[in-house]
């Protein structure tokens, strides 16, 4: 084999890894937008992915293969930056009050 058709082996093996891991978060896809659905952070999920099925991923690698985890934070985002002031006002007391109850919750 020459050096060329090495490199090339070695580029689609690699290609190969990247698109299993993509798939094998998408396997659980469901489960990771519940995870996050109930506040966890994406470096929780990535821990939490690797305790209980041994894969290991970045938060970089999640979003990019759910990429609804980041969807829903941007038109949250965008969503807040059209109100008024006195409507942020109205949101952050609603926020603060779900906020304690979680907090009491726990």
């Amino acid at each position: 084999m020459s050096v060329d058709e090495n490199i090339v082996k070695l580029i689609l093996q690699r290609k190969r890894r990247k698109s299993t891991k993509a798939d094998l978060i998408k396997q659980y896809r469901e489960e990771i937008l519940a995870l996050r659905q109930r506040g966890l952070s994406l470096s929780d999920i990535c821990s939490y992915l690797e305790s209980k099925y041994n894969l290991s991923v970045s938060p970089e690698t999640l979003k990019k293969a759910v990429p609804e985890l980041v969807d829903r934070v941007k038109r949250v985002v965008n969503l807040l930056s059209s109100l008024s002031c006195e409507e942020l006002r109205q949101v952050a007391k609603v926020l603060k009050d779900q906020l304690g109850r979680c907090q009491e919750g726990k």
